[in-house]
Order: C-alpha cells, then sequence, then structure tokens
C-alpha cells in the first residue's frame, strides 16, 4: 500500500507522472492502484478528468483541495471516500458506475453527481457494515443509487441524499436520526425520480421523501419499515398502489392546494 498525491500539470488521471509519493512532491510514482491511498490536497491542476476506468483505496479530498475531479469512467473505492473541500462529480454515460466499498463522510465541498449522455452514473454503495454521513453544508446531489451492501446513513445534514433519478435496494439501507434533533431524509425528486428494484430492506428512524407523480409507483417487493415515508404529490391526482408497509413505517401525505 502507497500514498499518492495528485501533483498533475494537466488534466490526466492516468499518467504516471501526475502523482507523487508525498504532498507537494515529485511527480512519476505510478498511477494508482486498488491498494493506493489517493489524496487530493492543493498541490495539482485544478481540473482531473479520468476518462478511463479508476481504482484506489482510500479517495482523500482534503481540507485544502481547490482541485475538481469530475470522473467521466467507471470508478471502485476500495476503502473510505472522505470529502472535506473541492469538487466531486462523477459525470457522463452510458452506464458509468462510481462503487464505494468503504466508508462515505462529507465535512465539506461539492458532491453532485452530473447528467451527463444516455444513462447517467449510478452510485453504488457495496459495503456491508460501512457509514454514510453528510456533515457539510450541502446536500449530496445523485443520480442514480444502489445499496447493495449494509448502509447506516446518519449525519447532521438533514437532507443526506437528493436523488433525481432512480434509487434501487438490494441490501439494507438504514436512515437514522443524528442524535435528537435531525431526522436524516432521503429526497427522491425530479422528473423521472422514483423507485428500481427493491428487493432488500429500507428502515431506521429517519425519513424518505418522495416527489411523487401519478405515473410513478413504489415497489410492492422488499421490506420497508422506516419511520417516517412521505408521499409530496406533484399532480392533482395521484395514485397510491397496496403493499405491505411494517411497522413502525409512519405513511405521511403533502400536497399542495393554490401553489402552497
Amino acid at each position: 500500500m502507497s500514498d499518492r498525491y495528485w501533483v498533475g500539470v494537466d488534466q490526466e488521471w492516468h499518467d504516471a507522472n501526475n502523482w507523487a509519493s508525498a504532498s507537494g512532491g515529485v511527480g512519476g510514482a505510478g498511477i494508482p492502484t486498488l491498494s493506493d491511498d489517493v489524496y487530493f490536497d492543493g498541490n495539482g491542476n485544478v481540473l482531473c478528468w479520468p476518462v478511463l476506468d479508476i481504482e484506489c483505496n482510500n479517495l482523500n479530498l482534503t481540507v485544502s483541495m481547490t482541485e475538481l475531479l469530475v470522473i467521466d469512467a467507471d470508478a471502485i473505492i476500495y476503502g473510505d471516500f472522505i470529502e472535506e473541500a473541492g469538487y466531486f462529480g462523477p459525470t457522463g454515460g452510458p452506464d458509468h458506475v462510481i462503487e464505494f466499498k468503504g466508508n462515505w463522510l462529507i465535512t465539506g465541498g461539492t458532491f453532485a453527481v452530473g447528467t451527463g449522455i444516455g444513462t447517467d452514473p449510478l452510485c453504488l454503495f457495496s459495503g456491508i457494515g460501512v457509514t454514510y454521513a453528510n456533515n457539510g453544508s450541502s446536500s449530496s446531489s445523485f443520480q442514480n443509487v444502489l445499496i447493495s451492501g449494509e448502509v447506516t446513513i446518519s449525519g447532521s445534514q438533514l437532507s443526506q441524499m437528493n436523488i433525481s433519478q432512480k434509487l434501487s435496494v438490494t441490501g439494507i439501507m438504514t436512515v437514522n436520526k443524528q442524535g435528537w434533533s435531525t431526522i436524516c431524509e432521503i429526497h427522491i425528486g425530479g422528473i423521472t425520480a422514483g423507485f428500481d428494484i427493491l428487493t432488500g430492506e429500507i428502515n431506521g428512524s429517519g425519513r424518505i421523501i418522495f416527489d411523487y407523480k401519478n405515473s410513478d409507483s413504489v415497489p410492492a417487493t422488499g421490506t420497508i419499515k422506516i419511520r417516517y415515508f412521505r408521499f409530496k404529490f406533484q399532480d392533482n391526482l395521484s395514485t397510491i398502489y397496496p403493499r405491505i408497509w411494517d411497522s413502525p413505517c409512519e405513511i405521511e401525505f403533502e400536497y399542495i392546494v393554490g401553489g402552497q
């Protein structure tokens, strides 16, 4: 296992000369592998834009990061993802997958999965017994999300995950309160937003908010026993199809009348 620090003179991730073995060091240390810890700390080209698949162990976007990491490819982060500053923005398509196998933590910076061509990027959370926490000052923006592992979501930011396209859960997604005051939320909202595959379990003391259109539905499969599930109606008429809601799930309905 080695450290790789971004000191690039251009935007090429796959150039061995753009990586150093120490902060601000001399390039030439080699392209990061699945066992290497990667650091962005304000010492390289402002844009790093991989267009070929990437991998690393821990990915650290440090408090001194001034760069933008824009990924137009597949990526696997085998360790933890930590963002303290900077910009992390998977984009493009079709069918790019950004896989997080470890813990996920944001305390600053911007996390925004952008709109691309074809199928927008899927963020895959595959770790078992891992945590996800947005303790930054803004919500994290996703397009498509798949929880295939066992992920516990709880942070100081009220809105932990804004999903503009599809949420799939084949593993276990736990959304919890943060202390006594913050009921953490997953917000599914957008023109094409909704559920895709639901064969796993959604639980916890938090809330799911679904901007629900009459063309939408919640799959009848899987288990939903999160404390709060809110339908936020977007149409004058909406049909909610039957499914089993397991205790202690409380179903909430929100609708707008006269623009209020």
